[in-house]
């Protein structure tokens, strides 16, 4: 039987993914979390990769310390430290692929519209720039002799203990203070994922062992404020809508062209941005 390994299980991603192959997958998933394993620590690293017995092991590695966690040069440093461990431990066993969940940071907030996988990248955060590194690292550097397939994400979203959205905030503030809060105008575009879907594509593309970069959107992008009154109306919910000072950093589009997905995955399908919210109910 096939062998999976989530690395990284215990975050938002990885909890929910790992009860999703449990459920949907022939595969036998090996869980590791950061009390099983801290990958800022080589020796740990090692022991753990000594530990595995077995053959053709898939990866699939999902720590990073995120930019709303910390984004300094710091959070650079141990970010990119994470996968050099795992490139360097990791030859102790047979692995036939990895896939490695980036960002959509890797493009800044300046890239010419919509964004595709060849639109030049221009990273703006020390969490932008370290999630290329990685990427660099395992995909373009040679340090690997099996393919690794780079997953650039936007905003993931959908119910989960873990969950700490921008959706997921949203839906928590309109039942519990019937308020939203909305940053400037709200007009700013966004494309979120939900965690489903996420983990669905995750599930197809294990297989498939694909060489390269895949950003991860739907190709249905609305406003924040589009998405506000969505959620309100899905809710049923009375609400008002309290506009705060923008946040800069953080006030642009992001709008992407997809095709490369559906190229890939050509049966795969996003769902509706509805769906994804109604995990709240």
């Amino acid at each position: 039987m096939p062998e999976v390994i989530i690395i990284g299980q215990d975050g938002y991603i990885g909890e929910y993914l790992l009860h999703y192959l449990k459920c949907h997958s022939k595969d036998n998933v090996i869980a590791v979390s950061s009390k099983d394993c801290d990958f800022l620590d080589a020796d740990a690293v090692a022991g753990l990769f000594k530990s595995l017995k077995g053959s053709n092991y898939r990866v699939i590695f999902l720590p990073s310390i995120n930019r709303s966690v910390e984004n300094s040069f710091g959070s650079f440093i141990k970010n990119i430290s994470m996968v050099k461990n795992f490139i360097d431990n990791a030859k102790q066993i047979s692995i036939s692929s990895i896939i490695y969940l980036s960002s959509v940071d890797v493009y800044g907030k300046n890239s010419i519209l919509p964004i595709t996988e060849n639109t030049i990248i221009n990273p703006d955060t020390w969490y932008g720039l370290s999630k290329f590194d990685c990427e660099w690292m395992l995909g373009a550097s040679g340090n690997l002799d099996y393919p690794a397939t780079i997953l650039r994400i936007p905003g993931v979203f959908g119910y989960s203990p873990r969950d700490k959205s921008v959706i997921g905030q949203m839906v928590a503030t309109i039942k519990s203070e019937r308020r939203v809060y909305i940053h400037g105008t709200g007009q700013s575009m966004r494309d979120y994922v939900s965690i489903d879907d996420l983990c669905r594509l995750i599930k197809e593309i294990l297989p498939l062992k694909y060489k390269g970069v895949l950003n991860v959107a739907t190709g249905q992008p609305k406003s924040l404020i589009e998405t506000a009154h969505l959620i309100g109306s899905l809710l049923n919910l009375g609400y008002e809508i309290r506009h705060v000072p923008r946040d800069n950093e953080r006030y642009f589009d992001l709008i992407f062209d997809n095709h490369r997905i559906f190229e890939v995955l050509p049966g795969f399908r996003f769902s509706d941005i509805s769906v994804g919210i109604k995990s709240y109910l």
